[in-house]
């Protein structure tokens, strides 16, 4: 079964996209199981990361820890409202970084980007692209299943725990640069 074809999955980055509008590549996640050698809540607590090779590229993966958190945000989009209590149930892995240029080109044949450059994000690619690049990469191995994260694990790894909206562990933007 693609995930094209799920009904049940959730394909959507942290804000709406809908199916022909462009978006960045959002880090992919795959989902835990007993068997695999480092376990989510191992990565989690040791920092050791999960490398799984696909094809000519490699994907770094980070544990994601089971958990619960406020989704949503206060005083920032509308469509973030109203703040609700959510709970992610079973540990996970994410990709560390986003997809790259070179990791794109590697699977997929091409490199869709404007502004090319190997190792930095790849741009220009549609959800059906994504979708695409996730079924590819399930193509070249066998030891995890990726897929895209759904919003409530974006926004539960984002915050890393924090109740903040911004990537510093704060509300207050001027604070970002130091």
């Amino acid at each position: 079964q693609t995930f094209l074809s799920n009904p049940g999955f959730t394909v959507k980055p942290y804000y709406q996209v809908a199916a022909d509008e462009e978006f960045t590549c959002y880090p992919l996640v795959a989902q835990s199981a007993a068997s695999y050698p480092i376990s989510p809540e191992r990565s989690y607590e040791t920092g050791l990361r999960r490398s799984v090779s696909c094809g000519e590229t490699t994907i770094e993966l980070m544990g994601i820890p089971a958990g619960s958190f406020d989704m949503g945000q206060e005083g920032f989009e509308p469509c973030e409202l109203p703040v609700h209590r959510e709970t992610v149930e079973t540990p996970f892995f994410m990709g560390i970084y986003p997809v790259t240029q070179q990791q794109y080109q590697a699977v997929m044949g091409e490199n869709p980007s404007c502004q090319h450059n190997e190792s930095c994000p790849v741009e220009m690619v549609t959800q059906e692209d994504a979708l695409a690049f996730v079924d590819k990469l399930n193509t070249l191995q066998s030891e995890v299943r990726f897929y895209l994260p759904t919003e409530k694990e974006w926004e539960y790894a984002c915050r890393a725990g924090e109740g903040s909206a911004r990537y510093d562990g704060t509300d207050d933007a001027s604070t970002i640069d130091e």
